[in-house]
């Protein structure tokens, strides 16, 4: 890591920078995430959309509701772990991140 950060501080601010900057983050937030809640989320991954296909097939949403708030509450906890102890960050915010870098739950609030 003291490399990157070495190497990173030479370079000039330019896109490959500004990628190892993104990457040394996303990969922080990584590292907080523990690799039982890795695993779940993967596995809960796969077995939801089994769900999914089965509540589709069956035209029951409700046999599906079950697993997809299970994944939402996974989620959850993964991005919990992701902010680590900055709680000054919405946990909101923290899940838009994935999706929308930068963007601060507020502003998609009023869009």
């Amino acid at each position: 890591q003291d490399d990157l950060e070495e190497y990173a501080s030479n370079l000039e601010l330019t896109d490959e920078r500004r990628i190892l900057e993104l990457e040394q983050t996303s990969f922080e937030k990584q590292q907080r995430v523990p690799a039982e809640l890795v695993s779940k989320s993967a596995e809960l991954g796969s077995s939801a959309y089994t769900a999914w296909v089965k509540a589709r097939k069956e035209s029951d949403f409700s046999l599906f509701a079950p697993t997809l708030k299970e994944c939402f509450d996974t989620r959850m906890e993964i991005a919990r772990y992701e902010r680590g102890d900055d709680e000054s960050v919405p946990l909101y915010t923290q899940m838009l991140d994935a999706f929308e870098m930068g963007m601060k739950a507020e502003r998609i609030d009023s869009i």
